[in-house]
């Protein structure tokens, strides 16, 4: 989808990430929308991962590591004019349910949550 806000292309995997887009297109306090942005560098992710004792995602049927994502890095304007990063991941209702791989996808979140917690800047995972 092409950017209100952001003149760019946004590259979107799921309606749910569509939808999320609109919010933060039409927020006034949204400055800057990235999505799918890269948690980098990988060896600091892995270093979290390790020190969470959780396995590092790695692409099925091989050893070999992945770049993990946050769905949108949101530039957010405060009050005083100052602006703050906000690291948004999103996941359907339907798969945090259990026997849907949710406690590795638990685990996931933590070393996302890690890191951001790490840069200081704010993760959540929006719920409505």
């Amino acid at each position: 989808m092409h950017g209100v806000k952001v003149d760019r292309l946004h590259h979107l995997l799921s309606d749910l990430e569509y939808g999320y887009l609109l919010v933060a297109e039409f927020s006034p306090d949204v400055l800057d929308i990235r999505e799918q942005f890269p948690i980098l560098p990988q060896s600091a992710v892995q270093s979290i991962a390790h020190a969470l004792n959780t396995r590092y995602p790695v692409y099925p049927g091989t050893k070999v590591p992945f770049v993990m994502t946050t769905d949108f890095l949101l530039t957010i304007k405060q009050p005083d004019g100052s602006t703050r990063l906000a690291a948004r991941t999103l996941k359907y209702t339907e798969s945090l349910k259990p026997g849907k791989g949710l406690e590795r996808t638990q685990e996931k979140f933590e070393i996302e949550r890690a890191y951001w917690e790490r840069s200081s800047s704010g993760w959540e995972v929006p719920t409505s």
